[in-house]
């Protein structure tokens, strides 16, 4: 919310901005603001203004970017490492859940029926239509 509220003029390193870019000022502090919960919407929005203004953009301005960036990273790596120890869990679950006994097959037998049940055992071959020349 630092960077909302630190979108007006004094974002800036000259008191000359082209009337334009201060329209696009309004734009997009309205679209951050519309995006507050959206954080990779938020991400992106503030990313681009910093590369498309970085010229004209304050050190105090970069540096909230900066920081933003740098607690953005933080949180994305904590999700990671959460769904990380997730998929372990699950996985820890399911491993020690698992019946190996009852998922054998009892002979060669067995598998051959399988498969000549599926489709995978029957060969499809071209139809012996007479090509006319």
């Amino acid at each position: 919310m630092d960077i909302v509220n630190a979108m007006n003029m004094n974002m800036f390193n000259t008191s000359d901005i082209d009337p334009v870019i201060k329209n696009e000022v309004v734009f997009f502090k309205n679209i951050l603001i519309q995006n507050l919960n959206n954080s990779e919407v938020f991400h992106g929005y503030v990313n681009k203004i910093n590369t498309t203004w970085n010229i004209i953009l304050s050190e105090s301005f970069k540096s909230l970017v900066d920081n933003y960036n740098q607690e953005y990273a933080y949180k994305q790596l904590q999700q990671l490492e959460k769904e990380k120890r997730m998929m372990s869990v699950a996985n820890e679950y399911i491993l020690d859940n698992l019946d190996l006994d009852s998922a054998s097959i009892s002979s060669e037998g067995d598998l051959m029926n399988m498969f000549k049940k599926s489709s995978i055992s029957k060969k499809k071959r071209p139809s012996k239509r007479l090509i006319k020349k």
